[in-house]
């Protein structure tokens, strides 16, 4: 079962931030929201800042993967983990308004429905 979060939420500390969205060490969560969640997947904006003081939204995927083993056998990492999926990038240039109308006459030219729709 999946949720999507698109209402306010309390604010959270950087800690309860950075375990439900575990963005690189390099990076400060400030807050997000889900688009998608589930127990092995997790897709969601993310506002971040850098360690110079730079501000970005990002868009993250991660999967629960086990961890790789060493030469030795050994895992790394704890067994499980949160990794960062294919999708890990900016997203402040994009037309959100024109990305929204784009999927709606996608969704509607091929019968699709949407939950937002």
């Amino acid at each position: 079962m999946s949720s999507c979060c698109f209402i306010k939420m309390p604010e959270r500390t950087e800690e309860q931030l950075r375990e439900l969205y575990p963005v690189a060490a390099i990076y400060t969560p400030l807050d997000g929201f889900d688009i998608h969640r589930t127990k092995r997947r997790i897709t969601a904006l993310v506002a971040v800042e850098d360690q110079k003081g730079g501000r970005d939204l990002r868009l993250y995927t991660w999967q629960w993967r086990k961890s790789k083993l060493n030469e030795a056998g050994q895992a790394n990492e704890p067994e499980y983990r949160w990794k960062v999926d294919l999708a890990r990038q900016s997203v402040t240039g994009w037309d959100f308004r024109e990305l929204a109308t784009q999927a709606r006459k996608l969704a509607a030219k091929y019968d699709i429905k949407m939950d937002s729709m």
